[in-house]
C-alpha cells in the first residue's frame, strides 16, 4: 500500500494543535486523519540534570469507512387475475453487493505522558483511554492502555 501523508501544528503558546492525515493510495482508497490539542508542563527536577514533565493530549480520531452489505432482489411476480407459477430458475433470488463509504469520527482519546528526561534518555510512562464513536462501535464504554517507554539519544 502507498501511502501519503500531510502534517500542520501550530503552537498558540498556551497550548499546541496539530492535525495529520493519512491517505492509502490503493484500489479501495482510504483516509485518516487526527486532530489533537496538547499542553506541555514542566514539573520540576529531582536534581540539577534532569526534568519531569507531563504532556496531556486530547485527540480525534476519524477515518473512512467502508461497508459492504448484500440485499436480496425478489423475484419477479407475474401478474394478473390468476398468476402462473414461475419456472424454478425465475423463482430464485437474486443477490446485488452494496458498498457504501462515508468519513466518521471514529474515537476521542485522551493520552497522559509522564516523563522523566536527562541529558541522553528519557523514561516515559503513558496513560491513554479510548472512546469509541457510535460509528464506530455499540459500546461507548472507556479503554484503557498503559505503555512504559524508554529513549535513548546517541
Amino acid at each position: 500500500v502507498n501511502m501519503a501523508s500531510a502534517s500542520l501544528s501550530y503552537d498558540w503558546k498556551v497550548f499546541n494543535t496539530g492535525l495529520n492525515a493519512d491517505y492509502a493510495i490503493d484500489d479501495e482508497s482510504a483516509l485518516y486523519m487526527t486532530f489533537n490539542i496538547s499542553k506541555s508542563l514542566d514539573l520540576g527536577s529531582l536534581g540539577a540534570k534532569d526534568y519531569i514533565s507531563l504532556e496531556p493530549t486530547f485527540q480525534l480520531a476519524g477515518a473512512t469507512q467502508r461497508i459492504t452489505t448484500t440485499e436480496v432482489i425478489p423475484p419477479p411476480q407475474r401478474g394478473g387475475f390468476l398468476p402462473l407459477p414461475l419456472s424454478k430458475k425465475a423463482r430464485k433470488p437474486q443477490y446485488r453487493e452494496v458498498t457504501t463509504t462515508s468519513f466518521d469520527l471514529l474515537s476521542y482519546n485522551l493520552k497522559l505522558p509522564l516523563a522523566y528526561n536527562r541529558a541522553n534518555y528519557a523514561i516515559e510512562a503513558t496513560y491513554q483511554g479510548s472512546v469509541l464513536s457510535k460509528a464506530a462501535s455499540d459500546s461507548q464504554k472507556i479503554r484503557s492502555f498503559f505503555n512504559l517507554g524508554f529513549y535513548y539519544i546517541f
